[in-house]
């Protein structure tokens, strides 16, 4: 959260302290941070360190964009929801008649990158189970 990475360099903020211990178990190598693209984006606004010390971290990937990399032009937010659905839920198979979805590269893009795999319900129960 942008909040807690600006504290981190702000002593006057209440969760200054806290922070501070959190980033003491990360370099501790206790805990793992990461930190999502939209807060490296937001940070880098005013700049300093709390944009420096944010650049340090891991990087959450950005699904929907990644998704939109991955799928035709024209796959709604919608149909990029589902996907990320089925990715958090760790869900294998997604049955759909949207062609932006199955067609080749998209369902070959998905499958590589993300491990699921886009059929038509006709496909998969033409499939050996």
């Amino acid at each position: 959260d942008t909040d807690c990475i600006i504290s981190l360099f702000r002593p006057e903020d209440d969760i200054y302290p806290h922070m501070r211990r959190v980033d003491e178990m990360y370099w501790e190598g206790k805990i793992e941070l990461y930190i999502s693209l939209k807060t490296v984006d937001q940070l880098s606004v005013d700049g300093g360190a709390p944009l420096d010390y944010a650049k340090s971290l891991s990087k959450l990937p950005n699904y929907p964009e990644k998704i939109h990399l991955l799928t035709k032009s024209g796959v709604n937010m919608r149909d990029r929801q589902i996907i990320i659905d089925c990715c958090l839920g760790k869900i294998q198979v997604l049955l759909t008649n949207d062609r932006g979805l199955r067609d080749t590269r998209p369902a070959r893009n998905l499958r590589e990158e993300l491990g699921l795999s886009v059929i038509s319900p006709e496909k998969f129960l033409s499939s050996p189970l």
